[in-house]
């Protein structure tokens, strides 16, 4: 309750007094992952991503996935960020997890992969100015500039300020 309130300091205390009163694997799950979005919330990246990364070992999950991916991207780790996003979105393709997938594996280098998981997030919403930008991105990776362009050019339609700079 208190993460959703955005009461982080107090979500992630109670966490921690759960987790002494030893609990059973899924409370325990919970509270890991609790204590690791609160602590991403306060750009404590390194402690999330060890509550995260302990409750997805525990209870395997899509939202502890995506959050594990959020704090190692968080943290410049895009490799295990990309690691991770993959799995919340084998777990749940969510537009999020595909969105920050996509943006992950901009950032490994892996343009081909980011296109394919950007191109079919486009195609279902293409009003998504976030996706349509990083799609034109990995295409202008690819040295595709047509295409980039376009993809761009929608982006900046959609009102993303990035497309706009990318294209001058």
């Amino acid at each position: 309750m208190r993460l959703t309130l955005n009461q982080d300091a107090q979500a992630q205390a109670d966490a921690a007094r759960a987790l002494t009163l030893r609990p059973d694997d899924a409370t325990l799950a919970r509270a890991l992952f609790v204590q690791g979005v609160a602590a991403y919330r306060q750009g404590q990246y390194a402690q999330a991503r060890a509550a995260l990364s302990s409750s997805q070992t525990r209870a395997p999950g899509a939202d502890t996935a995506l959050w594990l991916g959020l704090s190692a991207y968080a943290a410049k780790d895009y490799a295990a960020a990309a690691t991770a996003l993959a799995e919340s979105v084998k777990l749940n393709p969510t537009p999020t997890a595909r969105l920050n997938l996509g943006s992950a594996l901009l950032a490994t280098a892996r343009y081909a992969e980011a296109e394919a998981v950007l191109r079919g997030l486009v195609s279902e919403n293409p009003k998504n100015a976030e996706a349509w930008y990083l799609l034109g991105l990995a295409q202008r990776a690819q040295t595709r500039e047509t295409e980039a362009r376009t993809s761009l050019k929608a982006a900046a339609a959609l009102g993303n300020a990035r497309a706009l700079e990318a294209l001058k």
